[in-house]
């Protein structure tokens, strides 16, 4: 008999059909996300058009700002949520409504301490007209996305996609329509704010019917507890995805950020492949890791290698059109942010495998390994941040994302050999 690794057509057999519907959840999610993250980049690139260079770096650093800080309140929920693939309807519902009731509490608290904090920002570059109203749509975001997550563990992926599509379809038309020009920045801001605020009511309306059924409800500090290594790692995540913007803008200014902002919006749009790929994977292998070890194994090692295929594509065309792209869309005010964006393009493959690694990390129950990488990866990201900014500007911010997300990987790749691959390698998890 020849050996099960070579026989071809028994593994095609064995693994088209849930190799199959795979593919057909990646597709939903990743037109979800694209349609989203692609309409809502549009609003912005017209934004960018209308107003001066200035007024954009203002909006590019009260979002940026915002976002970053909204890591706090949001203590990993999603990511805790998205790894109980296993549970019942009932039992994710539970979840899902005690998640959410924390998330108010916590995002009102944030919001009364940032409204303090910008008492004493530069208000050049973070006016509080513009950071209040953005500040508030990042929160009915925050509400939006825990939703949608919990729609995901129950695979709805095709109602996440409606919901965040048509949102972001009607942002993009309501700035093509909206009078916005110099010196009018507030129309958009708080023109999202309400879109916000309505996508996050439609995805109440809209939840499934079993996320609706009354739940107990449960301690919250024993939920914090549960969330602890997720909030940790979020945290981390959003450090060293997001602070370099906050570093540019408070550092650098205004002019910085619309240089440094449209590169790295570009950048993150292209992560989108690759979490589209995890979103879809990751409760399945949740699931297979509690029912069918060797075949996680395998279904993780396929998610891998396409995570990396997509990334490495992705990259290489980024890499190629870079400067063609930004001149293009933003015009020529915007040409070193082409150059910026050539710079970053190789994080799209590393961050493709970090994706990979991380989901088999995270759904054979080893957060605690991967939120430890990435505490140290952030904290390194901050560190060599503030030493290089004034010094190297620009191009030193780049250099140290390259090197964060390098450390990222090599941690990864630790303990997935180490608390992963190599146990369900072993005879007794034959």
């Amino acid at each position: 008999m020849k050996p099960a690794l070579f026989n071809l057509r028994a593994i095609y057999v064995r693994y088209r059909s849930s190799g199959w519907k795979m593919l057909q959840k990646w597709g939903i999610v990743l037109f979800g996300l694209g349609a989203a993250q692609g309409a809502t980049a549009l609003a912005v690139i017209l934004v960018a058009s209308r107003v001066t260079a200035v007024e954009y770096g203002q909006y590019l650093a009260c979002y940026g700002l915002a976002s970053l800080l909204v890591i706090l309140p949001n203590l990993g929920l999603e990511s805790w949520l998205l790894a109980s693939g296993h549970l019942s309807a009932e039992q994710t519902a539970g979840r899902w409504q005690n998640a959410l009731r924390l998330r108010v509490i916590a995002l009102s608290a944030w919001l009364l301490c940032l409204l303090i904090v910008s008492l004493r920002l530069p208000q050049a570059t973070f006016p509080f007209g513009v950071l209040l109203p953005t500040a508030l749509g990042v929160a009915f975001d925050s509400l939006t996305l825990l939703s949608n997550t919990a729609w995901r563990v129950m695979d709805r992926h095709g109602r996440v996609t409606a919901v965040q599509t048509i949102g972001a379809v009607v942002l993009c038309i309501a700035t093509l329509l909206a009078p916005i020009t110099y010196g009018r920045l507030s129309i958009f801001v708080e023109m999202r704010l309400l879109i916000s605020a309505l996508t996050f009511l439609a995805a109440l309306i809209l939840s499934p019917g079993a996320l609706r059924q009354p739940a107990a409800a449960s301690n919250l500090r024993h939920l914090l507890k549960a969330s602890r290594a997720f909030t940790l790692a979020d945290i981390a995540t959003s450090i060293y995805l997001k602070a370099d913007l906050t570093i540019v803008s408070f550092f650098l200014g205004a002019s910085a950020a619309s240089v440094y902002g449209p590169a790295l919006n570009f950048t993150n749009l292209c992560f989108m492949a690759s979490q589209g790929l995890y979103l879809a994977a990751m409760p399945n292998l949740a699931r297979s890791f509690l029912s069918a070890k060797p075949r996680f194994l395998k279904s993780g090692m396929l998610h891998l290698l396409a995570q990396a295929c997509a990334g490495f594509f992705i990259a290489a065309v980024m890499f190629w059109l870079a400067p063609w792209l930004i001149q293009f869309i933003y015009g020529n005010r915007y040409q070193a942010a082409g150059i910026a964006l050539r710079w970053m393009s190789p994080l799209i493959f590393i961050k493709s495998l970090n994706f990979g690694l991380g989901a088999l990390l995270t759904s054979s129950g080893h957060q605690n390994q991967r939120s430890a990488v990435q505490f140290i990866a952030a904290l390194f990201n901050v560190t060599a941040n503030l030493c290089v900014v004034l010094a190297l500007q620009i191009a030193g911010v780049i250099a140290v994302y390259l090197l964060s997300e390098a450390i990222l990987l090599s941690g990864y790749l630790f303990y997935t050999i180490r608390q992963v691959i190599l146990p369900l390698r072993r005879p007794s998890h034959a």
